[in-house]
């Protein structure tokens, strides 16, 4: 009979703060193929840490052990946890069963990591089951058995691969003295039956006494040797099925937290996707600029008008190419809360300078006849279901009145980022209106929007239509379309930047109270990661 373990001047310490604590010191030991050994001594001696590392779930300082001729002290953690999937079986003293599966679905868990089918993997558990007798409680959960029961179950998970090597870390100790003799009467028989190698770590002299040698341990040292007493490995295949049915049924465990968890990281997907779609929209105008436009404006503000008489004097600039204008209306639809953008424009020059608004031939040429009609955004008129042909109202503020216009055409954006929410009407309209008033504000508009004929013309043409109406009585300011709209976003942008901190900080606070939660679920579930590990699950596999 050969050995199948072997223990070389092992060694073993832990860290706490800046010291190290000794825990096995020099530990040389053999143990043969078919025995039985248990390993005694007092709280502190070490027997755990020793189990542990010849089960191959912690590494020694010093030393080498070889289980089936093996020395696992060279395996990497990967290598390892397939090789302790191969060859060992791990019996637990609390059992280490995962609540959200039944007693059939906790003796499977070691076979997925096997290529075997599920009609094979079914034929091993059903065996096994039958060996500690729980094939009627096949289908209970951990918390429907009994101590001794779940205990069993833990044995046929053990020994559901068929490994050479069983080791069991006080498998009695929370048990009952009847359920404790049959599981030791469970251990013996798969050492006497089926050959099985045990190591068992106990405190209990009457468990001990099962098996065929005792080991002493004290004070990290072996104090007596009992003599008395292969290596393949399992590529780890985790079944996909069974990982995400074992992660819907741990979601489940605690339905109102899982709920709750999930609902605050999507209220803070929502609420980042909502903030970056505001940043946006501010942005969008400046985006969708072109370096072939110019503004001219008043100088002094944009409040302020500029006589139409500027048209034909800027048209004679060297570099301008077209010419056009256009007057901000500020018209109330309904409600003022319904706020769209509305601009009195010449329509000709007007849209042949914005060719990014895309309208039909028929309604371009409709509007364009019709000194009474307005142009919209297609998300304008989705908005308030406008249809061509339905009449406008709008409550002028600017423009006192009662205006109404017949919709004669909806535009689209030649891009998704060009604005589909104005409304465009006749600049002449409004002017004919404004001379019937008295005082009016009539033959004048608000900006002049002026195409280049070459975009790097921009600098010098802005400076000779400034020099132009330089000390008139509307002196203008001329700049890239672009500085025109971003001087829009500058008036607001403290309050863009207090809703992006705010926005940011809630969002900040949601992650956390999130992360807080998860981390006390990991926390909460930290001995069925170590289970799964010890099982040989690889620590990726076991994140799920």
């Amino acid at each position: 009979m050969g050995t199948m373990v072997e223990v070389a001047d092992v060694s073993k310490s832990y860290r706490r703060g800046d010291r190290r604590i000794p825990v096995l010191s020099g530990i040389n030991l053999a143990i043969a193929e078919g025995d039985f050994v248990a390993l005694m001594g007092p709280s502190g001696s070490g027997k755990s840490t020793l189990l542990n590392l010849i089960a191959g779930i912690d590494h020694p300082d010093a030393g080498a052990i070889r289980i089936g001729g093996v020395d696992i002290t060279r395996l990497d953690e990967s290598a390892l946890a397939g090789w302790r999937a191969a060859n060992v079986g791990f019996v637990f003293q609390f059992y280490n069963l995962l609540p959200v599966l039944t007693a059939f679905e906790n003796v499977e868990l070691p076979l997925l990591l096997t290529r075997l089918t599920k009609r094979e993997r079914r034929e091993h558990i059903e065996l096994v089951l039958r060996l500690v007798d729980l094939e009627e409680r096949k289908d209970h959960y951990p918390g429907q058995l009994s101590g001794g029961e779940q205990q069993r179950v833990a044995i046929a998970r053990a020994v559901v691969t068929d490994p050479a090597l069983i080791v069991a870390d006080e498998p009695t100790g929370d048990l009952d003295r009847n359920s404790a003799r049959g599981v030791l009467a469970l251990l013996g028989r798969l050492n006497r039956d089926l050959g099985k190698t045990i190591i068992l770590v106990t405190h209990d002299h009457l468990a001990a006494a099962s098996a065929h040698a005792i080991m002493q341990l004290d004070k990290g040292e072996l104090i007596n040797e009992a003599s008395n007493l292969s290596g393949g490995s399992i590529e780890p295949v985790m079944s996909g099925l069974f990982f995400f049915g074992l992660v819907a049924r741990n979601l489940l465990r605690h339905r109102l937290r899982s709920a709750l968890t999930l609902a605050g990281i999507m209220i803070a997907i929502v609420a980042f996707g909502l903030l970056r779609t505001v940043v946006d929209a501010w942005y969008a105008g400046a985006e969708a600029t072109s370096a072939k436009r110019l503004i001219t404006r008043n100088a002094i503000s944009l409040i302020f008008p500029l006589p139409i008489s500027y048209l034909q004097r800027i048209r004679q600039i060297a570099g301008v190419a077209t010419v056009s204008y256009a007057n901000w209306f500020a018209g109330v639809y309904i409600d003022e809360k319904n706020f769209f953008p509305q601009f009195a424009i010449e329509p000709k020059s007007y849209l042949a300078l914005y060719p990014e608004f895309v309208l039909p031939p028929d309604a371009l040429s409709a509007f364009l006849k019709d000194q009474g009609g307005a142009i919209a955004g297609r998300r304008v008129a989705e908005q308030y279901g406008w249809k061509v042909g339905d009449v406008v109202p709008l409550r002028g503020t600017i423009y006192p009145g009662e205006w109404r216009f017949v919709l004669r055409g909806i535009y689209t954006g030649a891009e998704p980022k060009i604005d589909e929410t104005n409304l465009f009407f006749h600049w002449n309209y409004l002017n004919e209106e404004q001379k019937k008033q008295p005082g009016g504000r009539q033959d004048h508009v608000g900006i002049y929007i002026i195409g280049l004929q070459r975009a790097v013309e921009a600098a010098r043409v802005s400076r000779d239509i400034d020099a132009l109406f330089k000390n008139s009585m509307a002196e203008t300011l001329t700049e890239t379309e672009k500085a025109f709209q971003l001087g829009f976003v500058a008036m607001t942008e403290a309050i863009l930047v207090v809703v992006q901190i705010v926005s940011l900080f809630v969002i900040a606070i949601i992650l956390a109270v999130a992360a807080n939660t998860m981390t006390m679920a990991v926390r909460e579930r930290r001995r069925e990661y170590a289970t799964l590990q010890a099982l040989g699950l690889v620590p990726g596999t076991c994140l799920g």
